[in-house]
């Protein structure tokens, strides 16, 4: 018998913190918006000066598999359960894995739009609550 090939949706979350020397709380959030970041394969960065930051960070992210019931359309399943938002000229669903029934931020928004400025048409989503501590993940994807 012959295996099959199987998609299996899987999403890695790190959660920690910067510790970031600002004026405000409000610019110490843009200072981690603008400066602060992280791509796979390399380390956690900062483009601020060493003395103004600081972080903790996890090693190992938390892993999140998501199921797929293989009886169920995707396609269908997605347009039933998704909220939309216009992007670009473009209509966005998105979903969250934890059934928040928030909205993307404004900052969620312009990173959509970056991202489909260089040709992605969906992928993963995930917004920070106002009180910087709660992170939904979910999925976008152009209609």
């Amino acid at each position: 018998m012959k295996n099959k090939e199987f998609e299996v949706e899987v999403s890695f979350v790190f959660k920690g913190k910067f510790f970031i020397k600002a004026e405000s709380q409000g610019q110490a959030n843009e200072y981690a918006e603008k400066h602060c970041g992280l791509v796979l394969g390399r380390d956690l960065h900062s483009s601020l000066p060493d003395e103004d930051v600081n972080w903790y960070f996890p090693i190992h992210p938390e892993q999140i598999i998501h199921t797929i019931d293989e009886d169920i359309d995707k396609e269908l399943e997605a347009e039933l359960s998704c909220d939309t938002i216009d992007v670009l000229q473009h209509e966005v669903s998105y979903t969250y894995h934890d059934d928040w029934d928030g909205k993307p931020t404004e900052t969620d928004i312009e990173y959509l739009e970056g991202l489909i400025k260089e040709g992605y048409n969906q992928g993963e989503l995930h917004t920070l609550e106002d009180d910087c501590e709660t992170v939904h993940s979910g999925w976008w994807k152009i209609l």
